[in-house]
């Protein structure tokens, strides 16, 4: 069967296009939110402690976050719903919601970062959350983290065509590399996205000087 197609139609269907990552996942969805705190005049960063009985990640450190439901709508949607149930607030006591650069590595991942009103009201859900601590922005720029470099090697199922593709097993595939920093506090280890989301924002902060 031949479907006959006019130049028209075929650009119709890209003009005014949502533009999305090539390789977006059609997956789960994540969102979570980098909440900053005014004190005394000083601003800090929060950070959770996981609650140590969850099956996935027990006792690390991360920013409140969650999946993308569907009644959500949108990804800032998720992270203000997540942040409200995880710290026991009220979604009105979180403000200034802005977007940071998402990844899309291997999940889909949303973050923001939105200031907290009314922390004095925070109260943190016992099935999600172990506790809770800040640390002094200012103490954040000043941080240099340790960096470490990761190398993604390509593994291949059994029935992989490669009697499609030039040079076949021999083909030179490219290693895909990411760095993982790692931010020391007292007796605490920040790492992972949760790292890598910290150091852009604190990049955008200092870019900003």
């Amino acid at each position: 069967m031949v479907i006959a197609m006019k130049i028209n139609d075929v650009l119709k269907a890209f003009k005014e296009r949502e533009v999305k990552h090539l390789n977006q996942h059609k997956g789960e969805s994540y969102a979570i939110l980098l909440p900053i705190i005014e004190e005394n005049g000083k601003l800090y960063i929060l950070f959770e402690m996981r609650a140590k009985h969850l099956n996935n990640q027990p006792g690390e450190i991360c920013f409140p976050g969650g999946k993308v439901d569907e009644t959500d709508g949108r990804p800032f949607d998720a992270a203000i719903r997540e942040t409200s149930e995880e710290l026991g607030i009220n979604p009105h006591q979180i403000a200034d919601v802005s977007p940071l650069d998402c990844t899309i590595e291997y999940i889909n991942l949303y973050p923001f970062v939105g200031r907290l009103l009314e922390p004095q009201k925070i109260t943190p859900h016992p099935d999600e959350v172990d506790s809770i601590f800040m640390i002094s922005l200012e103490e954040l720029l000043l941080m240099k983290p340790l960096e470490h470099v990761i190398k993604f090697i390509p593994t291949f199922e059994k029935d992989f065509p490669f009697d499609l593709i030039p040079n076949g097993r021999n083909y030179r595939w490219s290693t895909r590399k990411s760095i993982q920093y790692f931010y020391l506090y007292e007796d605490r280890a920040i790492w992972g996205l949760t790292a890598q989301i910290l150091h852009h924002f604190l990049e955008v902060v200092r870019s900003k000087d």
